[in-house]
Formats: C-alpha cells, structure tokens, sequence
C-alpha cells in the first residue's frame, strides 16, 4: 500500500499532514505502536524541515510517501531547501538543551534512514520495522 501527497513547508500543516499518515496506517492494519513510532518520526524529520532550515520557502511544497509492507513501513521526505545542515548522525544534545533530539529519536526507531541531496531537493528516507503483533 502506497499513499503520495505533499504539504506546504509551514509549521501549522506538520500536525494535519502526521494524522493523516496515521489513519492511512490504521486503515491498513497497522499496530497502535508502529503508528506511533511513524509519526513521532515523521513529526521530527518535518520540524526540522519546517522549523530548522533557513533555506526553506514558505511556498515550497513538501512532498511525501509512505509505503506499507508486511514487515516494513517507508516513509520519505522531499523538500526543496538549499541546505540541510541538521543530518541523522547528529549528537545527543546537552541534557538541559530543548530542542535537538529528532534525529536521535529517529535514530532509535527507524532501521535505515537514507538522507540524499538530489535534484528534487534533499530526500530522506526512514525505514522502520513492523512489529510482529
């Protein structure tokens, strides 16, 4: 199962655009925990599109796919930033620091993430296995 669309590059749309990921999940049989983890780690990777990258428009579009399979969820991430100074080997940030944990939660849940300058912008690509419920 495939679902295709993109949302602005725009802080309000991240929170409509992560439900609608869910309930594509939960129309397709996904578990209650492998929801979750999906969209806490497409809620960080769009925040740090949206909120961490000064090379983003207002007007670009974020472009989004997810691809379910029996033992793997798929979802990548294009936008058309300039730069992408934030990547997923980042470091855990100082204790008392409140921003800065999205790639390591990413890190922790997601068994490949692929981040690629292309073309059609900067393409992430987080793979996170399904649980056996």
């Amino acid at each position: 199962m495939e679902l295709h669309t993109q949302i602005p590059s725009e802080a309000n749309a991240v929170a409509h655009i992560v439900e609608l990921i869910e309930k594509f999940l939960l129309c397709h049989g996904v578990s209650e925990d492998d929801r979750f983890r999906t969209s806490v780690c497409l809620s960080e990777a769009l925040n740090n599109v949206v909120l961490h990258n000064p090379g983003s428009q207002n007007d670009d579009m974020i472009k989004l796919k997810c691809l379910i399979s029996d033992d793997t969820i798929q979802v990548e991430v294009i936008d058309k930033a300039d730069d992408y100074s934030l990547r997923p080997d980042a470091e855990m940030p100082d204790a008392l620091t409140e921003d800065g944990r999205g790639w390591n939660i990413i890190n922790q849940w997601a068994k490949k993430i692929e981040l690629n300058r292309t073309e059609d912008g900067n393409h992430l690509i987080m793979c996170l296995n399904r649980s056996c419920d």
